[in-house]
């Protein structure tokens, strides 16, 4: 597993989650909220009461994993997704949502707080526990935009193929969190370094063929 803090849980994506500005939309938090809730439910039930048609599916299933380090990650063919922070076997790497992503934010790590080091792909690949590296306010609310379309994907394909954020209700639940946090920040606020990411290791589970 992984964690990012946005200065919040344990899981790091990590965050101190406070007050936001005055003029916030009341419209806009309602529906963020709204909307938030209602996927939150919909995967808890997905889960909890699978198809026959996704149960039928799960019997010729295997469960691949990326180890537990880089160096055993690189051995067995993962990649490093940038969107879950995660090192992923391949075919659960979901590489059109991940540059969709990255063209959506300033997906970079930086090296410390104040922004002022920018890391390369390869440097934020390396950064398991106990390193790390910092990313803005936005990115982390982008972040769990695009992770929830990756799990509308994986239930299309009953379930299957998900890295270990994608199929978390805690992370689901967090990024719930973050998405009303972030929908009172000022504008200058969701530019603030407040996000502190550590790199893991997923597994998945992948359709026998």
């Amino acid at each position: 597993m992984n964690t990012q803090k946005q200065k919040m849980g344990s899981n790091t994506h990590s965050a101190v989650l406070g007050r936001g500005g005055q003029g916030t939309s009341r419209t806009r938090l309602s529906s963020i909220i709204l909307a938030s809730f209602f996927t939150s439910v919909f995967w808890w039930l997905f889960f909890l009461f699978p198809s026959d048609i996704i149960s039928l599916t799960r019997k010729n299933t295997k469960t691949l994993s990326c180890g537990n380090s880089t160096a055993d990650a690189k051995a067995r063919g993962c990649q490093f997704d940038v969107l879950s922070f995660l090192w992923v076997p391949e075919p659960c790497f979901d590489a059109e949502t991940a540059a969709a992503y990255q063209r959506a934010v300033n997906w970079h790590g930086y090296n410390d707080a104040e922004g002022e080091e920018m890391l390369d792909l390869a440097a934020m690949a390396e950064r398991v526990e106990p390193g790390k590296y910092y990313t803005t306010a936005k990115e982390h609310a982008v972040h769990c935009a695009y992770v929830w379309q990756k799990q509308h994907k994986g239930y299309l394909k009953g379930g299957l193929y998900l890295d270990d954020n994608s199929a978390s209700f805690h992370h689901t639940r967090h990024c719930s969190e973050v998405l009303m946090y972030t929908a009172e920040l000022e504008p200058e606020k969701l530019a603030s370094f407040t996000t502190e990411t550590t790199v893991g290791f997923s597994s998945c589970l992948v359709e026998i063929r």
